[in-house]
Parts: structure tokens; C-alpha cells; sequence
């Protein structure tokens, strides 16, 4: 099971108006986010235009999101999630997490105009379930270092994986929140390339639920949505991490094409020189890759 540790490092005007008043309301809705609290997840609307939906990753909250939301404000409605649990949120009940999050989000995105979803790590993991499950809610999706089956990088069967989750579930439930704390800030600076960028991400990160974590770790280790890849029909985009020796890259470039290859309409680009959080190792290089998407979907 040595693999399996490795795994989980992978782991937001009237028509009468003048002129100098639409503007004035443009740049009000624009600077003031509009906060929603639903059952699995907190959602901080802001700015104007077609929608983009934000879902970060394990323990992480809307704060990863902040120079994309700052980047896609002026010409988009940018909906920052935050899951239950996550940074400091309240938890939600329930026997199942990934489960819950995936129904409420379905929901979610299914009131608005076809927005594009971009998810990190875990919430790439969800964008690839929301575009297989709800056919054209998405105009399309992009997934940050996430997979649509994360247990199957350990190259062990599914039976063990499930052992294996399992028991970190248990493990997880009963961790103080201060060991929680100082695990998580450990596992970030492997992460992210800035130590400072990992510091920033852990202050936050470090106030999440760990039974949450715990249950949403095992969730994602032992669902496996390969079998629905091929009834993808919007445009996905992969964004893997790049850092790494050739061979190490390689070797990665062909596990996530192994996992995306039967998705119509995909795309896999692995960032030169990024760990997991690619849009923080490399922010320049990720909103041009957001902002050819996002021109060619909309």
C-alpha cells in the first residue's frame, strides 16, 4: 500500500439607466460579492457577465480562487464555492459527502446560463461528475489537477483501496484539530512550489473538519467515474501538474490520459513546472489556458 500515501498528495441593471449609472451599478456588482449558504456548500457571488463556478479542493476554501477571481470579475459572474466543512465552514449532516455535494451543486449550476465550471483536485474530480451526469447544464468544464478516479493512481485493486480509505477515514475522525493543522500545512508545502503561498493556503485549510476531510478523502478514493467519461458531451479541459524529471512527467502525462482518453471532446495540457495547485504555482500561465477556454465555449 505504499502507493496509496502518494495518492493523496494530489488531493468561486435597468434599461433606463444613464450611462455613468450603469456603470456605477457595473461596478458595484462587480465589487460587492453576493454570499449564498446552501446545505453542502457556502457560494460568494461577484462580478458580471457569463458564469463561471469555482470549486476548490480537499480542506481548501474560495481563498485558492483569489487571483482567478480577481482575473475573471470584470467580464464574468465568478461563483466561489466553499464545501461544508472546508476552511473554517460549518459541516453539514449526513451518511455521505462527494454524494450530497453532487446533487446540491447539480441543482445549483442547473439555475444558471450554462456556466463553465473549473474545479480543483477534488472539485476537478466533481467537474468531470456534473458534466457525465447532468448533460447540457455545463457549456464546459475545467478540471486542475483532478481525476475522475483518484484510487486507480495506486495501481492496487479496488478492494484494497477501500481498506485503505477506511481506515484513514477512521484515523482522520479521531485527529485533534491542532495534529489536523500542522498535517495539513506539512502536506501544502510539498504542493505548492512558495512556501509563503503554502503558509497562506494552510492558515485557512487547517480549520476544516477532519472527520469531514476524513470522509470526503475515502469518497474520493473509492469512486471511480471512468466508466461514465465517454457520455461527457461539453468540451472538458485537464490541467495537470508539470514539475517534476522528464520521466516523472511522463509517466503522469499518461496516467490522466489514460483516465480522459475516452471523453469525446478533452484536452490535456500538464503545466511546465507546477505542483498540485497549478493556478497558484503558476497563475500567468493558468488564466491564459482559462481564457482560451473560455473563449472558445462562450
Amino acid at each position: 500500500m505504499r502507493a496509496l500515501p502518494l495518492v493523496l498528495t494530489l488531493l468561486t441593471g435597468c434599461a433606463a439607466s444613464t450611462p455613468a449609472l450603469a456603470t456605477a451599478e457595473r461596478t458595484a456588482a462587480v465589487a460587492e460579492p453576493r454570499v449564498e449558504a446552501r446545505e453542502t456548500f457556502r457560494v460568494e457571488v461577484v462580478g458580471q457577465g457569463p458564469d463561471v463556478v469555482l470549486v476548490p479542493g480537499l480542506t481548501c476554501g474560495g481563498h485558492v480562487w483569489d487571483a482567478t477571481v480577481e482575473h475573471l470579475r470584470g467580464d464574468h459572474t465568478v461563483h466561489v464555492l466553499t464545501l461544508a466543512g472546508f476552511a473554517g465552514t460549518p459541516s453539514s449532516d449526513g451518511d455521505t459527502f462527494l454524494p450530497r455535494v453532487r446533487d446540491e451543486l447539480a441543482a445549483y449550476v442547473r439555475e444558471l446560463d450554462r456556466p463553465v465550471l473549473i474545479g480543483h483536485s477534488l472539485g476537478g474530480f466533481m467537474a468531470f461528475w456534473l458534466s457525465a451526469t447532468e448533460p447540457g447544464a455545463l457549456e464546459g468544464a475545467i478540471a486542475v489537477d483532478g481525476l475522475p478516479a483518484l484510487g486507480a493512481l495506486s495501481g492496487h485493486d479496488a478492494e484494497a483501496v477501500a481498506a485503505f480509505a477506511a481506515q484513514m477515514k477512521q484515523q482522520m475522525a479521531a485527529q485533534s484539530q491542532s495534529a489536523f493543522a500542522d498535517q495539513t500545512a506539512q502536506t501544502l508545502l510539498a504542493q505548492i512550489s512558495s512556501p509563503d503561498e503554502a503558509a497562506r493556503v494552510a492558515e485557512v485549510s487547517g480549520r476544516s473538519d477532519p472527520a469531514v476531510v476524513g470522509q470526503a478523502m475515502a469518497e474520493l478514493l473509492t469512486t471511480d467515474l471512468r466508466s461514465e467519461m465517454h457520455a461527457i458531451p461539453s468540451r472538458m479541459l485537464l490541467l495537470g501538474a508539470g514539475a517534476g524529471t522528464p520521466p516523472q512527467v511522463e509517466e503522469r502525462t499518461r496516467q490522466y490520459r489514460a483516465q480522459v482518453e475516452t471523453i469525446p471532446h478533452h484536452e490535456l495540457v500538464m503545466v511546465p513546472g507546477t505542483r498540485h495547485f497549478v493556478m497558484l504555482d503558476a497563475p500567468e500561465a493558468f488564466v491564459q489556458h482559462v481564457d482560451r477556454f473560455l473563449e472558445e465555449v462562450q
